[in-house]
């Protein structure tokens, strides 16, 4: 699914202006009958993933880095605007789930829908620059306790290019920095509860509330925050909408996931029982080898690859590492830690996985339609 965008228009006229200004004064807009916010404009940035406003700002300059200079500089420019939001979020008023994973879609619902509360024509959506794309995934694991058993799985788990900036949330998240993406892994009940239940309870009614909630706290929510570092480096420049393609999210989506599950791929299920290792180890490899490799397992298992990685040569453990991996084992989850029984030994929250949550809710179909009946 689509959740928060950042994207910039081309240059745009005086009336434009004139209007997004009008609006980030008016700020937002009140259902008086039911005390519904409708939509809410800022024209600061947006606090985090969870903030259901839109930011709309005007701009009339970009930093540029001329060429042979190491610095960028400040210059003038033409007047243009930056929207971010959760298209989401603006089209439920909620994301826990039924958003849609066509980007293209998305963006055009979002530039048609900022028309007509600016009351003013904007460029065609194809031609709006992308600087910030969030693919999401939800996967149903049953209940609140299996994910976070989930979570309590994944204490040693590591990213290769980032040791040590993982921040872990207890059993209820996992948040992995970076400058061209970033990972977070959540439980959604729990994020539901802290902040878009309370933006909600003026909206629906009580029962209504406790079914949102009943949903999110089975889900697993992932997220693959891709920046313009990224897109910048994958297109050769800033991509505009028209060259985002779903194959494009989904290899994004895949690769990032990937590198923090360390080997899960697709339909593959992992081994992490230590006498099914053991087993597999010795029928693929000399005795010596497996020998060496289970000793390894039982350690990753037990202390996580930091701790090991420091009591062995690089080259041996990443040998070590990659043995493993080839033999379709793994150590995250394996039961030499303390393990829930309600964990799904089978799970790995990727694309291909029986537990995703990809249903699209009705509401949003009837807005695609009506996108797609759009010339």
């Amino acid at each position: 699914m689509i959740d928060t965008v950042v994207i910039e228009s081309p240059y745009v006229d005086r009336e434009v202006v004139e209007k997004v200004t009008k609006a980030c004064i008016k700020r937002y807009a009140v259902v008086c009958e039911t005390g519904r916010i409708q939509y809410e404009f800022t024209s600061g940035t947006l606090t985090n993933s969870y903030d259901n406003r839109i930011s709309i700002q005007i701009r009339d300059n970009k930093w540029q880095k001329d060429t042979g200079e190491l610095t960028p500089c400040k210059v003038e420019t033409d007047t243009y605007i930056r929207v971010e939001c959760s298209v989401h979020k603006q089209m439920l008023g909620h994301n826990i789930y039924g958003g849609t994973s066509d980007f293209q879609i998305a963006c055009k619902w979002l530039i048609k829908r900022l028309e007509k509360l600016l009351d003013c024509a904007l460029p065609n959506y194809e031609d709006w620059l992308v600087y910030k794309i969030d693919k999401t995934q939800a996967y149903d694991l049953g209940c609140e306790n299996v994910v976070k058993s989930w979570f309590r799985h994944m204490n040693n788990c590591e990213y290769s290019r980032r040791a040590g900036q993982i921040q872990r949330y207890g059993d209820t998240g996992l948040y992995i920095p970076g400058s061209s993406t970033t990972l977070k892994f959540y439980h959604k009940g729990t994020e539901f509860w802290k902040h878009d239940r309370k933006n909600l309870k003026n909206i629906l009614q009580y029962y209504e509330l406790n079914e949102l909630q009943e949903i999110a706290n089975k889900l697993l929510r992932v997220e693959v925050s891709i920046k313009v570092r990224k897109l910048k480096y994958d297109f050769k420049k800033i991509p505009q909408v028209k060259d985002i393609t779903p194959a494009y999210l989904e290899t994004m989506y895949d690769n990032e996931v990937e590198k923090i599950l360390k080997g899960f791929k697709g339909d593959v299920k992992m081994v992490r029982k230590s006498e099914d290792v053991c087993r597999i180890l010795y029928s693929m490899y000399s005795d010596s080898l497996a020998g060496a490799l289970y000793g390894t397992w039982m350690k990753l298992s037990a202390h996580g690859e930091k701790f090991v990685k420091e009591t062995m040569k690089d080259r041996t453990f990443y040998y070590h590492k990659k043995k493993i991996i080839d033999a379709g084992c793994h150590w995250n989850g394996a039961d030499i830690v303390v393990i829930d029984e309600e964990y799904p030994a089978d799970f790995a929250p990727v694309r291909t996985d029986k537990h995703i949550y990809d249903v699209v809710h009705p509401d949003v179909l009837v807005e695609i339609e009506k996108i797609i009946k759009v010339a």
